[in-house]
């Protein structure tokens, strides 16, 4: 699902805070397909020839715990 965060940019939440800003339900759909997907990659990092770089950028990063 993609999701519009600010006027003019897409983003695909990877995120288990909800709109709310508590944390996601153990069982909420979208925390099973996060867990699902942890082995996916974007960096081609797999591949026998692997992308020169990648980068992961965070909007909001917590100062611990995180």
């Amino acid at each position: 699902r993609v999701e519009v965060l600010r006027q003019g940019l897409k983003a695909v939440a990877i995120s288990n805070v909800r709109p709310d800003g508590g944390l996601l339900e153990e069982g909420a759909t979208r925390l099973k397909s996060l867990r699902g997907n942890e082995g996916w990659h974007t960096d081609s990092s797999y591949m026998p020839l692997a992308a020169k770089a990648s980068i992961l950028a965070a909007q909001v990063v917590p100062e611990a715990g995180g």
